[in-house]
């Protein structure tokens, strides 16, 4: 006897698309006076799926400050601080 082959036609709903994620990339240094406006104006974007990364390279001002207060408000948004042990600067 041979093998028997059963096809049948299965009803599928069709697939869900995902939006893109778009990661900005913000640099920052002693910039407390400049960061919550333009925090405010990624979070004020029509297009949702985003992330904030924040690298911030050793800030002696308010600016971790005022990040922080986002970073707790929003899981999207990820703050970053350069060690203080590595020159300042892209390394």
């Amino acid at each position: 006897s041979g093998t028997v082959f059963i096809y049948r036609k299965v009803k599928s709903s069709p697939p869900k698309t995902v939006p893109m994620l778009v990661s900005l990339i913000m640099p920052t240094f002693n910039r407390a006076h400049l960061i919550e406006e333009t925090i405010k104006s990624v979070i004020a974007q029509t297009y949702k799926s985003w992330e904030l990364i924040i690298i911030d390279d050793g800030s002696t001002d308010k600016t971790a400050i005022i990040i922080s207060k986002y970073v707790h408000q929003h899981s999207n948004i990820h703050y970053f601080t350069r060690p203080s042990h590595l020159p300042k600067g892209a390394n």
